[in-house]
């Protein structure tokens, strides 16, 4: 679906021959939705890799002053083990 705003599309349309440039010189700045896909799916059954300062710290149970219910899990999710 284009987009409705006439700079995004030209700049689709400028920008869209050096994907396949990218993806073969450097690789690691690009993505596909298959590979992007997955990874979201892996992440939401996993959850995803703390990074020091990125959401505040982790705690075994949780996020840090997260909600939490009586059982001490968090506040409308199922705990993960």
């Amino acid at each position: 679906m284009p987009s409705k705003t006439l700079l995004y599309r030209v700049g689709y349309l400028v920008t869209a021959p050096l994907f396949p440039l990218l993806r073969r010189f450097a690789p690691n700045l690009v993505t596909t939705t298959e590979a992007l896909g997955p990874a979201m799916i892996a992440v939401a059954r996993t959850g995803a890799v703390s990074v020091p300062g990125s959401c505040g710290p982790r705690t075994s149970t949780g996020w840090a002053g997260a909600p939490r219910t009586s059982d001490n899990s968090l506040s409308g999710h199922p705990s993960r083990t």
